[in-house]
């Protein structure tokens, strides 16, 4: 019985010390496992994905060269430039005038210079407010780009199909003063005199400008040399024909 008891004890105390054993080696396979886990995050840096596809338009590190972290450094460089261009995005400021008239999914015409093309657009998105710098919305249009004849970075000129109501002014750009905190223009009223006009502008082209307030048709505006005229001062009108032009005010004075 006593030999019995002793083989039972013995045979206790081995499975114990395998159980310890077989706790020891999990310790270890979970210390293993952590480690390959850890090696295998490592090794993912090697490899870089970009979120999109597209071609690399920049490369600014070569094989071999020390990379710091973009966390760690306000400076650090990129590894490469990428250039999504089977979609492109075109942006455009829109006068404040005309803010309020464009939305989403108006219709653009789209004049690409450098290629001499048209293209047609839609507005997929706006800013929603306006640039306090320069008074204009800026908005998007997307052109489909896969057959790769449009280059990231061209210029284009676009025309927007908005509606507006109500007839539009204009008077030639030099007839406006911009020298101030607000524009005006000298006008000649009924008696010869001359009289300063504080005008709301709305679009510009190179040679007109749009006055959406202060001016009204019919009137006579002084279109050169405004820093030789005061406010109150008699003068002789003479007509200036303005050429080409749907509701140009185009007098002038000398």
């Amino acid at each position: 019985m006593d030999d019995a008891e002793a083989k039972d004890l013995s045979a206790k105390a081995q499975v114990e010390a395998a159980r310890s054993e077989l706790a020891s080696r999990e310790q270890g396979l979970g210390a293993a496992q952590a480690d390959h886990r850890h090696y295998a995050s490592l090794a993912d840096y090697s490899h870089i994905t970009a979120p999109f596809d597209g071609i690399v338009t920049w490369r600014y590190a070569d094989t071999g060269t020390l990379l710091q972290a973009g966390t760690s450094n306000s400076g650090s460089m990129p590894v490469i430039k990428l250039a999504q261009v089977n979609i492109l995005r075109l942006r455009l400021p829109v006068p404040e005038s005309l803010a309020g008239f464009v939305h989403i999914g108006d219709t653009a015409r789209i004049h690409v210079q450098a290629t001499g093309k048209q293209f047609t657009g839609k507005v997929v998105r706006t800013t929603g407010e306006l640039d306090m710098s320069t008074r204009s919305l800026q908005v998007e249009i997307d052109l489909d780009n896969k057959d790769g004849k449009l280059t990231p970075g061209m210029y284009a000129d676009v025309t927007l199909d908005i509606q507006r109501s109500g007839n539009g002014l204009t008077v030639p750009v030099e007839a406006v003063d911009r020298s101030q905190s607000a524009p005006f223009a000298f006008v000649v009223n009924q008696h010869g005199h001359i009289e300063k006009r504080t005008l709301h502008l709305g679009m510009e082209t190179p040679r007109f400008i749009e006055v959406t307030d202060g001016l009204q048709e019919g009137d006579r505006v002084v279109v050169a040399n405004l820093s030789s005229f005061q406010p109150g001062e008699a003068v002789e009108a003479k007509e200036v024909i303005v050429p080409n032009g749907k509701n140009d005010a185009g007098s002038g004075e000398e």
